[in-house]
């Protein structure tokens, strides 16, 4: 069987400090809604398996992905800070929790609807159960601070938590397949 050669360390790089900074994120996102990858991955399967090209092609859509939910996370996380130095309104992180709840929501639906190699089946489905965690917490994170709710606030937290496990698990397992 032919080895192909090692992942390219820019990649693997980016991939380790992302794990790193999502596990690092707590709490919601913000800014736009807007996913700024979409890359359409077709599988062919040859004797070798899944070819380079096309594992790489997967990877920098995933990539991308988790770049953005990094930053929605980290925008959340700031708004968050503000909130609780009086520096913004609830009405703010409630509209921004809003907001980022219809981009996971729109991201899910991209993992879902890709055409994934078979080498990355068991850490893709992680991986839209996490974003879709990540959905939730935005919605519990919206009608908590709505609602003046700390038991949703409390669930946001739980599903935060959850999701950064998974996420976290699946682009470990998706760095690992060479």
């Amino acid at each position: 069987m032919k080895k192909f050669p090692p992942e390219p360390k820019s990649f693997v790089g980016g991939v380790a400090v992302l794990a790193a900074a999502i596990l690092a994120v707590s709490g919601c996102g913000g800014g736009e809604t807007a996913v700024t990858a979409e890359v359409a991955v077709t599988v062919t399967q040859t004797q070798a398996g899944t070819s380079t090209v096309e594992k790489e092609a997967y990877k920098q859509s995933i990539n991308d992905l988790t770049a953005r939910a990094n930053q929605i996370n980290s925008d959340c996380r700031g708004l968050i800070d503000k909130l609780n130095a009086g520096q913004a309104k609830k009405e703010d992180l409630v509209n921004t929790a809003e907001q980022d709840r219809l981009a996971y929501q729109d991201m899910v639906a991209r993992l879902t609807a890709m055409k994934v190699p078979p080498e990355f089946q068991q850490a893709h489905l992680m991986l839209i159960s996490g974003f879709g965690k990540w959905a939730a917490t935005f919605e519990a994170y919206r009608d908590g601070y709505r609602n003046s709710d700390n038991a949703a606030l409390a669930r946001a937290g739980d599903l935060d938590n959850q999701a950064i496990i998974e996420v976290n698990q699946s682009v470990n397992l998706i760095s690992q397949v060479q």
